[in-house]
């Protein structure tokens, strides 16, 4: 017969820094732990905590207060409730009955380290969260709570600290749920590998720059814009119904949508955008994005520069600015 392993509280105190990485104290984890008779009236202040970490840390807080020879029968209901909440990974920390285990530090230090980046690129929309699902990665209670966001950054923040919580074999799983969303660019930021990288700082900034002119003067609704990114490679079905099902809208706002998806985009991604004006009729505006800006700076060090479209636009900018665009 097997002797009995550590007791709870010695394993909760050993993983500690572990546990409060990579356990997920949701809603239905903490219901599955209603039963608990220990835990019944505790478990109301503990999800009163906002972030996940203060949730965590209050839930290990309390298991262990508890009394020695109650440890066994809490930590039976403990890794059950882990289990029935996906945490199979957490549960083995306690128990080993399969190969999953929590991510691993350095799989950790990869995703938070370009945590920034991720903000900026990964579109959760883009068929990647149903690619998650499917898969098994994240449940149906993570999806609707990362879609509950309202701004795309916060969703890709919210998926990454979803995906730190998961077992070590998500981090290659992710990977490929971005490479077939068509988010290639995105894992060029973890791997280093592939053709597709990410939109650049300068192309990015010259978007930024030039957002205001471009909502006011691109054609979307008559024109065969969207069409022609979805031909191009630039955008995919779920691009093409978040832009058309704004065509209720007025038309900056149609075109800071169609903006906001490119900034999301890849390097060739915006090569691709320039060629689909230009396939529509809008070079001028094509014009503006691929102008390199010359040199013929003014006594007071400022730089105009005209573009002849279908009227004449004039464009003041600090040389300085425009340098870093050349």
């Amino acid at each position: 017969m097997k002797g009995k392993g550590p007791p709870f509280k010695d394993l909760i105190r050993y993983n500690y820094v572990l546990m409060l990485r990579c356990m997920d104290p949701s809603d239905e984890f903490l219901s599955n732990l209603a039963s608990v008779v220990y835990l019944t009236n505790r478990l109301s202040a503990i999800s009163q905590h906002v972030t996940v970490d203060d949730r965590a840390n209050a839930l290990l807080t309390v298991l262990l207060q508890i009394p020695d020879e109650l440890q066994e029968s809490v930590m039976n209901s403990f890794v059950a409730a882990l289990r029935n909440s996906g945490q199979d990974h957490v549960a083995n920390i306690f128990r080993g009955e399969s190969d999953k285990v929590p991510m691993s530090l350095e799989h950790h230090e990869i995703l938070t380290k370009h945590i920034y980046q991720f903000c900026q690129f990964v579109d959760p929309e883009n068929g990647l969260l149903d690619k998650l699902v499917s898969v098994g990665v994240i449940s149906s209670a993570d999806y609707r709570r990362i879609r509950s966001k309202t701004r795309l950054d916060i969703m890709a923040r919210e998926l990454i600290d979803t995906i730190c919580r998961k077992s070590d074999e998500t981090f290659d799983v992710w990977i490929q749920a971005l490479n077939e969303t068509g988010q290639s660019h995105v894992a060029f930021i973890i791997t280093g590998q592939g053709n597709s990288r990410p939109l650049s700082e300068a192309l990015s900034a010259k978007l930024i720059s030039q957002r205001q002119f471009l909502i006011n003067t691109m054609e979307a609704k008559n024109s065969g814009l969207v069409s022609a990114l979805v031909t191009n490679g630039v955008y995919s079905q779920y691009d093409e119904q978040r832009v058309t099902g704004k065509y209720n809208e007025i038309d900056v706002i149609v075109n800071e949508t169609i903006l906001d998806l490119i900034m999301r985009k890849s390097q060739s991604s915006f090569d691709s955008f320039i060629k689909a004006l230009k396939d529509t009729g809008q070079g001028h505006v094509a014009a503006v994005l691929q102008t390199d800006v010359a040199a013929a700076t003014s006594a007071s060090g400022k730089l105009r520069v005209f573009l002849k479209a279908s009227s004449h636009l004039i464009i003041d900018a600090d040389i300085s600015l425009l340098n870093c665009y050349r």
